[in-house]
């Protein structure tokens, strides 16, 4: 299962209206460091990515792969 936080991360932006710096200031995580998720470098400190997925009311796994498919919606 390939790391999706870029793309989930871009669309969570648009979607809430936002942009890097508010995320940033309501987080308390640098803009270099959202920036870098963003351009798709993985992330080094889980902590920061719970703020992030907290933010957007997600768990860590729906921010970093997507929403969880059940066995019925996978056929």
């Amino acid at each position: 299962m390939a790391i999706q936080l870029k793309h989930i991360l871009k669309s969570k932006l648009v979607e809430a209206g936002i942009g890097v710096p508010t995320l940033a200031k309501k987080t308390s995580i640098s803009r270099k460091t959202i920036e870098n998720w963003i351009a798709g470098q993985r992330p080094q400190n889980l902590e920061q990515v719970k703020a992030v997925a907290d933010y957007f009311g997600m768990t860590v796994d729906e921010l970093c792969f997507g929403p969880r498919m059940t066995k019925v919606e996978a056929r």
